[in-house]
């Protein structure tokens, strides 16, 4: 197939990548399936949320007292870094 043939997909390329060629199609319909929108719609949202508490918990809660900040600051970095991976896929 050559390039300007070649199906695009709305699922995330990394996703695509672990399934069989010949699963791709059926993932893509289930994934682009009006229930399945709804769902990553409200999902999207949830992950948003969950990104912004993080951000305003870490701002409430300063935590310079313990000789430790930094691994907390890393820790509230790392989880909303994967909110937004998982945000990503969601998208």
């Amino acid at each position: 197939m050559s390039k300007k043939a070649q199906k695009t997909y709305n699922l995330p390329t990394s996703f695509l990548n672990i399934l069989p060629p010949e699963e791709r199609d059926v993932y893509e319909d289930y994934f682009n399936c009006e229930a399945t929108k709804q769902i990553r719609k409200k999902l999207v949202e949830y992950y948003g949320k969950q990104i912004d508490g993080s951000y305003l918990k870490s701002e409430k809660e300063s935590k310079y007292e313990y000789p430790a900040w930094s691994e907390y600051q890393a820790d509230a970095i790392g989880y909303r870094r994967a909110m937004r991976e998982i945000l990503k896929l969601l998208n």
